[in-house]
């Protein structure tokens, strides 16, 4: 659209030197051009202009008003200060956070969690947090937890106003209750106990330094923190020792298969239970006894199949 508007305007001399186009936007010189003769023109190669409108507001995203004298002056709707000769660490994030809106990215896996804090379309800053080995936190948790680091990471730039993209449909529902206020938020299970202080968190912040947050869930893929917590998977590969056989809910380790050979739970909670006595122990030894269990195996509701048929009578 730009490029076919420009050619329009370009078609006539007066048009082309009385006037400048962003888009589908046109500023009009009326000492070169009359506005009447530039919407005249436009039919002709049919486009359809709405009435002119005198320039008084944001043009180009800046802001067009008149000074003392009466002339019409370009002004920033934020006003850069002075750069100082020296600044610290904190002002020169200050000065930083003025220049444009900031996004926040945040992301969390079983390994870690991360934010990134981009600026004007460019990354300023990001930060991943390990998780530690008996983190037992529900994935949203962990989530939301990303969440209100990067709401800390964008308020030492200076940002008051952010918008935070989260790949959790789950935590942009609870972030946009807390920001709307229309209705309390109700988490519900076991993590409601954690959940409802870190939202408390993030309206205290929200409150105390006057920010404007958007939340909006993004797919995961395009999360730009996705890459902060996210390991190759042969990273997490345990070497299997290939003499071992492996039995009826046998493992590598004997307390896994003690643990998930009395009551089936899976592998979380005999993990948990594990590590309480042997911290050592590791996932996949766990994942191996439940893989190798064949009571575990062998659940199937249907293991014998029937012919089909026809469930009716010849007569009454």
């Amino acid at each position: 659209m730009t490029r076919i508007l420009k050619t329009v305007l370009e078609k006539t001399e007066t048009t082309k030197k009385g006037t400048d186009s962003y888009l589908d936007d046109i500023l009009v010189d009326d000492s070169m051009v009359s506005a009447s003769d530039v919407v005249e023109h436009l039919p002709r190669y049919r486009l359809i202009a709405k009435e002119p409108e005198p320039v008084e507001g944001a043009v180009f995203g800046l802001r067009l008003e008149r000074d003392g004298t009466g002339n019409l002056v370009f002004r920033r709707g934020n006003e850069i200060p002075k750069v100082k000769d020296e600044m610290n660490k904190r002002e020169l994030f200050s000065l930083c956070g003025k220049l444009g809106r900031g996004v926040v990215w945040c992301d969390a896996s079983s390994i870690a969690t991360g934010a990134v804090l981009e600026i004007g379309g460019v990354v300023v800053e990001d930060g991943t947090w390990q998780r530690k080995k008996d983190d037992y936190h529900h994935i949203n948790v962990s989530e939301l937890d990303a969440a209100i680091k990067g709401v800390n990471l964008a308020l030492k730039w200076g940002q008051r106003e952010i918008k935070i993209r989260t790949d959790s449909v789950t935590v942009a529902g609870w972030m946009n209750l807390v920001l709307t206020t229309e209705k309390r938020v109700c988490p519900k299970g076991a993590a409601e106990v954690l959940v409802k202080p870190r939202l408390g968190i993030s309206r205290v912040l929200i409150d105390e330094f006057g920010m404007k947050i958007r939340v909006s869930e993004v797919p995961s893929g395009m999360s730009k923190a996705d890459a902060l917590t996210r390991v190759k998977k042969s990273w997490l590969k345990v070497k299997e020792e290939q003499d071992e056989k492996l039995e009826v809910c046998a493992a590598s380790s004997l307390r896994a298969k003690e643990l998930h050979g009395t009551h089936h739970l899976g592998v979380d909670r005999p993990l948990f239970l594990a590590r309480n006595v042997s911290p050592n122990i590791s996932r996949e030894e766990v994942r191996r006894a439940v893989r190798a269990c064949v009571r575990c195996e062998s659940i199937d509701p249907a293991p014998r199949p029937h012919l089909t048929g026809e469930l009716s009578v010849g007569e009454n």
